[in-house]
């Protein structure tokens, strides 16, 4: 079960990591821009893209984790027949 973890979890990252570098640079430009018509201006700190992608990465892990369980736990002849 555990090769099985890491085989699905690795993809799947490699899948949300290249999404958190696009989601992320887009995400700095427009907040940035929004920002700049206020009068008093906030300053964008990387700690809080940081944690926003460490909060992807948790829930993603976590979702994958369930259906791997799912996926593991399920009786195969259960499955193939469709009950």
């Amino acid at each position: 079960m555990s090769s099985l973890f890491t085989l699905l979890s690795a993809e799947f990252l490699n899948l949300i990591s290249i999404s958190i570098v696009i989601a992320l640079q887009v995400a700095w430009y427009f907040t940035y821009s929004w920002m700049q018509s206020f009068a008093y201006k906030a300053l964008l700190t990387w700690w809080v893209f940081a944690l926003s992608e460490l909060q992807i990465i948790g829930i993603a892990l976590f979702t994958i984790s369930i259906h791997i369980l799912k996926a593991a736990l399920l009786n195969p002849i259960k499955r193939l027949k469709g009950d």
